[in-house]
């Protein structure tokens, strides 16, 4: 994951940590009508609602071994990965064994509710 992403996800962190500690009510959903990433707030009475995006884990937390074999048999690199789970976590897909599917043009990754990678191919 590039530096710059790594600094927008820990700014992000931030402030809703500011923001629940200040007493903010926390939702989930909110950025599923505009389909983007992205924390939204909005005032609501006494203090802020935040409210976090729907879809699917936003960061990467490792790979299974089926999945390493994988990126190393079809030339996939973390990046790739990295870059497709955090610029379409928003829009990803919850399938009904639980896992989310992340579609791209040139690469499909399956995650679980963690962010772990179970499986991946190019479409």
């Amino acid at each position: 994951m590039s530096l710059r992403k790594n600094v927008r996800a820990v700014t992000a962190l931030l402030a809703l940590t500011a923001a629940l500690s200040s007493g903010a009510m926390l939702t989930a959903g909110g950025a599923q009508a505009t389909g983007r990433a992205a924390i939204h707030t909005a005032h609501s009475g006494e203090g802020s609602l935040y409210q976090l995006p729907a879809g699917g884990p936003c960061i990467v937390t490792g790979y299974s071994y089926h999945a390493q074999q994988r990126m190393a048999e079809r030339r996939i690199s973390s990046d790739e990965v990295e870059n497709l789970v955090y610029s379409t976590c928003g829009k990803a897909r919850k399938q009904s064994d639980g896992t989310w599917k992340y579609t791209g043009r040139k690469l499909i990754v399956i995650c679980n509710d963690n962010g772990y990678v179970v499986t991946l191919w190019r479409p």
